[in-house]
């Protein structure tokens, strides 16, 4: 998100809380924040419209797969047209 900004981008990131210092600092640097809760699907839609392009950088509990999959069905319902999915699933030593 930071380099993003560092280019010029308009950010929207998606945060859990927009009160703690890491959301924060986003804020300063430019980023418009928007507070997702993941269990709500009209949450996460509500992010996403007029949005173009989706940097989905999801946590990765044992919910990873379903809200990856929340996100993205969000994002196609809002008309994101690109979605890049970030991932280390799989990678090991």
């Amino acid at each position: 998100v930071q380099q993003l900004l560092k280019q010029g981008a308009r950010v929207r990131a998606a945060v859990r809380d927009s009160k703690k210092a890491e959301a924060q600092a986003l804020r300063a640097q430019g980023a418009e924040l928007v507070e997702v809760d993941m269990a709500s699907p009209e949450s996460l839609h509500r992010s996403c419209e007029g949005v173009e392009r989706l940097l989905l950088i999801a946590p990765f509990t044992a919910e990873h797969q379903a809200h990856s999959l929340a996100w993205v069905t969000a994002a196609k319902r809002a008309g994101v047209k690109h979605i890049t999915k970030l991932s280390a699933a799989g990678i090991d030593g």
